[in-house]
């Protein structure tokens, strides 16, 4: 067997016949399974020793695999799913696919979700000396990781600051920036090439079903890495003495821990937390359950400038 494996070693090995990797594999492969202790597919991810932040499509955009990220990213609480849009598509055919009009008003699922973001388009790049095209998914997750680590979730991920990509071209150009503000307005973040600013992601959209808070991705996220964090100090609070004393630890440390640097930050503008016989009924106490509320007032992003100019005859005294 070592004979047979030492071309590889050797780095002279050639793989032909190849494909995409596609051809012959079913969404329902992508998917997996989660039973009887087997995980497979991205049902792998089900289960919480592999720890994320991102969960990016990486260039699959089957919609069936799509809606199955989803269940996965609700049933953890700690993952934001990053969808790529089909390569190829133009800014109104991506923008049908999402809403599921137009050619696509046949599908099945539609996509949509508070913890669920979407991108458009494909990025030119070079890999070993090669032009390739790659998919958006893999440049907002590596830009986000790189993010969150430096100044946290709560800052969004788009524009001049922490949006720009190092890529050599977008595929689709956006001729105009009305092309641009069409994609936002459908829940599609465009990466767009700004000129002399470079490749920006240039949206902060979430598939928040509503207008609301969640629909700005930055939001979402903070929320999503709250809830997670809240969610893993309570599951170390279970077995201990249902009183006063293990509330006010659960409140001091959801308070000072967790939400206090989020808001220092600038990431909240307000918060309180509550737990114990004020919002739990005897009835649930006596049944061992206490009940813990967290309060939260996000900080929005400034998305829409109003700006005013006001133009004076040089004539005119403004001395005064």
């Amino acid at each position: 067997m070592a004979d047979e494996y030492e071309p590889l070693k050797s780095g002279t090995y050639e793989m032909l016949g190849g494909d995409d990797g596609v051809s012959g594999i079913k969404p329902e492969d992508y998917i997996g399974i989660a039973e009887g202790g087997v995980f497979t597919g991205a049902q792998v991810f089900r289960q919480k020793i592999y720890r994320g932040q991102m969960f990016p499509s990486l260039g699959y955009t089957n919609k069936a695999f799509l809606a199955a990220m989803k269940v996965i990213a609700d049933a953890r609480k700690d993952i934001t799913c990053v969808y790529d849009s089909p390569a190829g598509l133009t800014r109104s055919q991506v923008e049908d696919w999402v809403k599921n009009s137009g050619a696509y008003s046949e599908d099945e699922f539609l996509l949509t979700g508070w913890n669920c973001e979407v991108y458009w388009d494909w990025q030119k790049d070079v890999a070993d000396g090669q032009q390739v095209i790659l998919p958006p998914s893999l440049y907002v997750t590596l830009n986000s990781l790189i993010s969150f680590s430096r100044v946290g979730t709560w800052f969004p991920v788009a524009g001049d600051t922490r949006g720009v990509i190092n890529s050599i071209a977008v595929v689709t150009q956006l001729p105009m920036v009305s092309d641009r503000d069409s994609l936002v307005t459908h829940s599609i973040n465009p990466i767009y090439d700004t000129g002399t600013r470079g490749i920006q992601i240039y949206g902060n959209e979430t598939l928040n079903p509503a207008f609301t808070d969640l629909s700005a991705a930055h939001i979402a996220r903070t929320l999503t890495y709250i809830r997670s964090t809240v969610d893993e100090y309570t599951e170390t609070k279970k077995f201990e003495l249902n009183d006063s004393i293990l509330w006010a630890e659960w409140v001091d440390y959801v308070q000072d821990r967790v939400l206090a640097p989020i808001r220092d930050n600038r990431g909240l503008q307000w918060f309180r937390a509550t737990m114990g016989a004020a919002i739990t009924p005897a009835e649930e106490i006596s049944q061992r359950k206490v009940r813990g509320r967290v309060e939260l007032q996000f900080t929005p992003d400034a998305e829409v400038f109003v700006l005013e100019y006001v133009v004076y005859a040089s004539s005119e005294d403004l001395s005064a």
